[in-house]
């Protein structure tokens, strides 16, 4: 039986993570281990894995193992919130000395059906060895990115970039996509070695599509309708001004810079899209939201990547850089 290695991200969401840990220790596929990498979480998280017997020490930057209704649990603190994408780079890190066969990653915040990583384990091959669950439930409707435009440098708006096919519209159970979110994604061990951990340096989005990206140099992706996995907290359409806007553009122009199948959409589309983001906040008379835009070009033109906005800080970061 192949090994499986779940690894979880969380951050102050013991209420989902909680459930989460729960279900996948009763998935019809048995799992072998699993890592839930803590960004420094200050919600009592600890004491709740402690409650229920999964962990019993916390010190930071160490890997903490014992066994938890018949598998391997280990749990890492980090000594700060590397967000998103610091996390899963490092449970990859871990995931990678363990003798895995499979990496499962996901969030804190889902919740697979029982049959979900056996679904998974059956639509991969040596064709694919990447394969991702639909998240189409009651209240959201998943879609499959089947193409990704790196060639068009006026193609502005993300969405319009990604072609992507609601899951109730796909014809077939399996198809193959170009992106990925890491909401239940699952890698073979072998193309893990091949194309390393996921960038750490994106801090929050684009850490996965970059990864799919580099997966897809190695390995076809499928995307399973039959692998049902639930969304705990469903994303709203409102774009906040503030320090996750600013990171959605800085990753989006680095993506397009590090990706781009030409001059056009390494170099015209981050200027063009940046230029459009501070026309659009002038004509509102929103000086502050297109000086978000104008930094976010600069951070990305000087490759300037990490956590380089702390949550919440976006108006500090902003004032460093204008005295800076």
């Amino acid at each position: 039986m192949k090994k499986v290695c779940v690894v979880i991200v969380t951050y102050n969401r013991k209420k989902y993570l909680i459930p989460l840990i729960e279900r996948l220790c009763n998935q019809s596929y048995g799992i072998d281990s699993i890592i839930v990498v803590d960004n420094h979480s200050e919600d009592n998280t600890f004491e709740a894995l402690q409650n229920i017997g999964y962990a019993d020490k916390d010190s930071e930057n160490v890997l903490h193992q014992k066994e938890f209704r018949n598998r391997k649990a280990y749990y890492y603190r980090m000594s700060y919130n590397s967000g998103g994408s610091g996390g899963f780079a490092k449970g990859f890190e871990l995931a990678g000395k363990l003798p895995a066969d499979y990496i499962w990653a996901m969030d804190d915040d889902v919740l697979p059906e029982n049959d979900c990583l056996e679904n998974l384990l059956d639509c991969m091959d040596e064709n694919a060895q990447v394969a991702l669950p639909c998240r189409t439930d009651h209240n959201f409707t998943d879609s499959a990115c089947v193409k990704y435009n790196l060639h068009n440098p006026f193609i502005f708006r993300r969405r319009k970039r990604a072609t992507s096919v609601k899951s109730t519209e796909l014809k077939d159970d399996i198809t193959k996509i170009e992106s990925i979110v890491f909401e239940g994604p699952i890698f073979s061990a072998e193309v893990v070695r091949k194309v390393g951990i996921p960038n750490a340096d994106y801090f929050i989005f684009y850490d996965d599509s970059d990864y799919a990206r580099r997966c897809r140099a190695f390995t076809e992706i499928n995307y399973n309708k039959r692998a049902i996995l639930h969304k705990c907290i469903i994303p709203t359409q409102t774009k906040a001004l503030d320090w996750r806007y600013y990171y959605v553009l800085r990753n989006q122009f680095i993506f397009d810079r590090r990706y781009g199948e030409n001059i056009g959409v390494k170099k015209i589309r981050p200027f063009l899209i940046a230029m459009s983001q501070v026309i659009a906040a002038l004509r509102k008379r929103s000086i502050y939201e297109a000086r978000i835009a104008y930094a976010a070009y600069q951070d990305a033109v000087k490759n300037k990547l990490g956590k380089t906005v702390n949550p919440g800080g976006m108006q500090e970061y902003l004032t460093e850089r204008k005295q800076g």
